[in-house]
Order: C-alpha cells, then structure tokens, then sequence
C-alpha cells in the first residue's frame, strides 16, 4: 500500500522527528478567532484552506476511482444532517461533505474502498492510502492548489 499525507504545512517546517516547528499555526477550526503570528484567523481563511483540501480530495477519488466508499469506525461529536452510518456505502459527493464535516471536527470515520482508503487526523492532517502509487499529476495538482504531500504512513490504518 501507498500512503501518503497531504497538509497546509511546509516540510520545510518540520525537524528530523518529523514534528512541525511553527507554534503560531492554527490546528483547528475551533481557532478561528485567535490571534495567531499578530493577526486574528478568520473564518474566510479557514475556508480558503478547507475547500483545498476538499479539491485535492476530489483530485484522488477522481483518479482511483472511488465512486462508492464505505464509512468504517464512524464517530459522531455534533449532530448533522448526513443521516450516516457505520458500514454505509456514500457516494463521490456524499464523501466530500463527509470530510469537510470530519475536517469541522463534527464527526470522524475511515472513508474505504478496495485499495483507497481516506483518512482525516488531528491537528487537519489527511492521509489518503492507495494500493497503486497516485500519478505525478494529481501529486503535482495537489502542490498547485496549495497543499503539501508528503509520503507518511496513516497512523488510521488497521
């Protein structure tokens, strides 16, 4: 399997223990609000980088494929109107919404299919799990929307 991690932060970032440097960077997006590096976070902001991650999303299940994913260890934190269950087959649109509400900290599950499997962490980590290596392009698609790739083993897999 391949896995690898797509993020809003810089490698560049990171010391040999893998652990990012930057104290004055927003995790959450209960931390819309605070004042980070002399500036509020604002909600626009967040959006900006949550609809990014969505799109580089979008990139991998469009090129995997992955039309119908099953929701597996589903957790739910606020109530929602997705009406989802464990072991519930959603669709390409239905799984957008599913991580956008996982990335608002609403809920957590595995999104799977036969060799594709996502993954959203603490601290707005994805990891995206593939039997086949992603291409180059969707890799290079990701950087160009703003984001970062990184080859990290998912700590969600089982």
């Amino acid at each position: 399997m391949y896995s690898f991690r797509i993020t809003k932060y810089n490698p560049c970032f990171r010391n040999e223990n893998d652990i990012y440097t930057r104290t004055e960077e927003w995790t959450s997006i209960s931390d819309i609000g605070k004042i980070l590096s002399g500036e509020e976070f604002t909600k626009k902001e967040y959006l900006e980088i949550e609809r990014k991650y969505i799109q580089s999303v979008e990139l991998c299940i469009d090129e995997m494929k992955a039309n119908d994913l099953i929701v597996k260890g589903l957790e739910i934190y606020d109530e929602n109107d997705l009406n989802i269950s464990e072991g519930m087959k959603v669709n390409r649109q239905q799984a957008l919404l599913i991580i956008q509400k996982m990335l608002r900290e609403e809920m957590w599950c595995k999104l799977i299919q036969t060799g594709f499997e996502i993954h959203v962490g603490y601290d707005y980590y994805m990891y995206i799990v593939t039997k086949v290596k992603p291409q180059e392009t969707t890799i290079d698609k990701i950087y160009q929307i703003g984001l970062f790739v990184e080859d990290v083993k998912s700590p969600y897999l089982t």
